[in-house]
């Protein structure tokens, strides 16, 4: 409007100018219309001016309004945890001194067995308990305390020394588990934290990530020690868990109590996927056994408070973590495991399956909710329900409490797997089922069975196993029995795969060909490659047509959809003719049995001319040039093989700090971020030692936690996007398995309490690990036994130990049964 205007009033004086003609008004007129133009061209530069300075004001406010926003919530996150400390019980000096020299007293009474007066030791008892009540409401106390009742209660038959003794000893040592420096540690992080938001109106970016990270640990850890406590004994082993890190988790105040009436509501009407939480050992059943609860899974029913809420409905949390979730490295990489350094790839990748695998999880005072797209994402929900349960502390049986909360989880890699060579070494179904018990607990989602395969005995001669048979199978197909009569049915397999999808786990089996073909070679022996006697001949027609009947007869035996090919070791056959083999049999049988995922074994093809469709599980450390464009799985450092000695880091034994480290060491060499990493239980040396699954599990106990820990999530960086190696990495990092593993005894023995189970266990397990011994001049990864560090063992428990503790529990049921009714019953 004020541009128009000015332009009128230019025009009028212009044409005013034009009545005269003379040249000195004309140069007046020219002179008049340049000032003028002048004039709008500075206003008009003002008018853009004022317009910059508006624009800039408002995203001041905007900024200052979210930083305002920002304190008051970060300011009202630190006065929750103000207030917890506050309330939060704390043993004084003084009165721990009166309880330590109490305890002192009882243990004068009884180190000499012939002074021993269990009249004095009550006495001393009531002065002990006398000071123990005068403490704080704490989950140590109330270990004293029940420590004590227990005590007494065997006092009042006592008459010597070593009834008390064992007793004694555990006060003892409840005693020095009291923390008495917490409060004081804690108490200092909230005065430096306070100092830091003390007389701020504003914060910048940083300011608001430092200070939320900081409070964000200090939540979860006093979520953890003002937890109410619950009535019954205290733990007397221990049971520390994994608190979940989910990949982004804001605390509250509020935590949420199961109760009596808790159920688990559903909304989705898959019977399958209810049939998988009630399964023997699927999670609803396990939480069952954690809580002592009924949890009854129901489905169509409003949920009321205190029950726990699985929705298949995501939330928008989900949903946009789904469209902005990458995974990216950009830094050189020191192989500390080779020593020198390599460079380092740049690249940035979405994660595939936040959708598939991950969830919600919100908790307060009246519900715990979790949300998923698919069930593997509720399946792993539970997974860390049961965790977030279980890191409480509480006897097996007796958790209640979960931390108050939002936060939302997924895997960082796509494939989380553990292959088993049960060609040359049989596994049975069993122990497959218990290690996906395991697996599971560490969200490792692939069980890859490697189902046929060679193996040499130490004279160079050969033995081919091919380990799926049926009764219903063609004759044709009835030949490939394997000649030691252990194999695997539809039945097994049908039992293989109800249980890996109570699991979250998916089961990817492998038939190796064209090499390692002697099983098939042995029945069909026109079938033999003439350039070597363990390969099949690709070269002719009727083995293609062998193959391609062969695979989808056994593959589609398997649900997932996935099919690994092998086609590894092919030797003597030129590299273009095993990939025109690999791309041929990859076109003509993925749709039918490997839609999903379709792989090969790198080393036998030229992977530059491998179809793209295809995963590579890179066992050979291929060049950066020959997985260009493909998707592929990590192998460095991943193998166990029993006797032999190859790839395996620290003295044969995977270690935590090897799968964690060398994963970030062997994606740098190599292109780009793989779509996972794969841990390989190889059994060459099948025929020329005896041993069992026990031992393949001591090779690998530290190897799955450690690939659950990256694999799930994620490697550390800090805040200058540096590595963080795992020794470098907070707090007790992996899970241990005992409490889960007690739940097989509970399942078998319903009658036994979670305590009991849990020492049993304890009691029998052996932690046979991988040791190095000397044979015929070689030293020799086996298995050993090192029972003083049970207590740390992340996944320690074998066939073996299993077996023994189920005994012990038999005998114990027997005992109990016999005491109740005076009549020994078999249970």
């Amino acid at each position: 409007m004020k541009k128009a205007l000015l332009a009128t009033v230019a025009l009028s004086i212009l044409l005013a100018g034009c009545n005269g003609s003379d040249d000195k008004t004309s140069e007046q007129t020219s002179s008049t219309f340049t000032e003028l133009n002048n004039r709008i061209g500075a206003l008009d530069a003002a008018q853009k001016q004022s317009q910059a300075t508006i624009d800039e004001q408002n995203r001041k406010i905007v900024v200052l309004t979210q930083s305002q926003e920002a304190l008051a919530s970060l300011q009202a996150r630190f006065d929750a945890l103000q207030k917890a400390y506050d309330e939060s019980p704390k043993f004084d000096p003084e009165t721990l001194k009166k309880v330590e020299d109490g305890l002192a007293d009882l243990t004068k009474q009884f180190n000499d067995s012939a002074k021993f007066d269990p009249e004095a030791l009550k006495e001393s008892l009531k002065k002990l308990q006398d000071q123990i009540d005068k403490g704080p409401t704490s989950q140590a106390v109330t270990d004293l305390d029940t420590a004590i009742d227990d005590l007494e209660k065997k006092l009042v038959d006592a008459t010597s020394f070593e009834t008390v003794k064992t007793e004694v000893e555990r006060l003892t040592k409840l005693l020095a588990g009291i923390d008495t420096d917490t409060p004081t540690t804690l108490k200092e992080t909230l005065a430096a934290l306070r100092k830091d938001l003390d007389g701020k109106t504003t914060l910048d970016p940083a300011e608001i990530k430092n200070i939320g990270d900081r409070l964000a640990e200090l939540e979860t850890f006093v979520a953890a020690l003002a937890a109410p406590l619950l009535p019954g004994p205290a733990p007397t082993v221990d049971v520390r868990t994994l608190r979940p890190t989910f990949q982004s988790f804001t605390a509250a105040p509020e935590s949420f109590q199961l109760r009596e009436t808790s159920r688990i509501v559903i909304d989705s009407d898959d019977e399958g996927f209810k049939t998988a939480l009630n399964a023997p050992m699927g999670w609803a059943q396990k939480l069952r056994f954690a809580t002592g609860l009924k949890l009854e899974v129901v489905n169509g029913v409003k949920a009321v408070p205190g029950d726990i809420i699985l929705s298949g409905k995501p939330d928008q949390l989900l949903l946009d973590t789904a469209e902005t979730a990458k995974v990216t490295w950009d830094k050189e990489v020191e192989d500390v495991w080779r020593g020198r350094t390599a460079p380092w790839v740049v690249d940035s990748v979405s994660i595939k399956d936040v959708l598939k695998e991950g969830y919600t999880y919100t908790a307060d005072a009246n519900n715990v909710t979790l949300t998923y797209n698919q069930n593997f994402g509720a399946i792993h929900a539970l997974q860390t329900l049961y965790q977030l349960l279980a890191s409480d502390r509480r006897t097996p049986g007796e958790h209640r409490w979960l931390l108050g909360g939002k936060g939302v989880d997924y895997p960082q890699s796509e494939y989380r797997g553990v292959m088993i060579d049960v060609g040359r070494k049989f596994v049975s179904v069993d122990d497959l089922i218990g290690l996906m018990d395991k697996m599971s607990l560490h969200k490792l989602n692939i069980l890859h069975l490697h189902v046929s395969d060679n193996v040499g005995d130490r004279f160079g001669n050969y033995t081919g196993f091919f380990r799926l048979y049926d009764e219903s199978l063609s004759e044709e197909y009835k030949k490939l029995r394997p000649s030691d009569g252990k194999y695997y049915t539809k039945a097994d397999i049908t039992r293989l795969e109800d249980a890996a999808l109570a699991y979250g786990i998916e089961v990817l089996p492998e038939i190796d060909l064209p090499g390692h073909a002697q099983a098939f070679i042995s029945v069909n022996p026109t079938f033999v490659s003439k350039d070597h006697h363990l390969s099949l001949d690709v070269k002719k027609p009727e083995v293609i047509d062998y193959i391609k009947r062969l695979v989808p007869e056994f593959a589609t035996w398997f649900r997932s959809g996935k099919y690994h090919f092998g086609a590894d070791e092919v030797f003597d056959t030129s590299k273009p003719d095993v990939t025109k083999f690999v791309n041929d049999m990859a076109a003509s049988l993925r749709p039918k049995v490997g839609p999903n995922l379709f792989g090969i074994w790198s080393g036998a093809a030229d992977l530059t001319t491998v179809n793209s469709d295809i995963t590579v599980f890179n066992w050979t450390r291929e060049s950066r040039d020959q997985l260009a464009g493909k998707k592929w799985v990590d192998y460095e450092w991943t193998y166990f093989v029993p006797f032999i000695d190859y790839w395996q880091p620290n003295k044969g034994e995977m270690t935590l700090a090897s799968q964690y480290d060398t994963y970030y060491e062997s994606a740098g060499r190599n292109t780009g971020i793989p779509i996972g990493r794969e841990i390989a239980v190889w059994n060459d040396s099948a025929l020329n030692h005896t041993y069992g699954f026990e031992l393949m599990n001591a090779g690998i106990r530290l190897g799955v936690p450690g690939h659950g820990l990256v694999l799930w999530n994620g490697l550390s960086f800090d805040e200058d996007n540096n590595f963080v190696s795992y020794d470098k990495l907070p707090g007790f990092q992996t899970s241990l398995s005992h409490e889960q593993s007690s739940y097989w005894i509970r399942n078998k023995y319903p009658s036994l309490s979670g305590q009991q189970a849990m020492e049993i266990l304890l009691d029998t397990a052996t932690f046979r690990h991988i040791d190095w011994k000397q044979s015929t001049g070689i030293r020799i990864p086996a298995a050993s036994d090192r029972p003083n560090e049970i207590a740390t063992d992340p996944l320690g428990w074998d066939p073996l130990d299993m077996a023994a503790a189920f005994k012990k529990a038999e005998d114990l049921v027997k005992q109990q049964s016999f005491t109740k009714t005076g009549v020994m019953k078999l249970q």
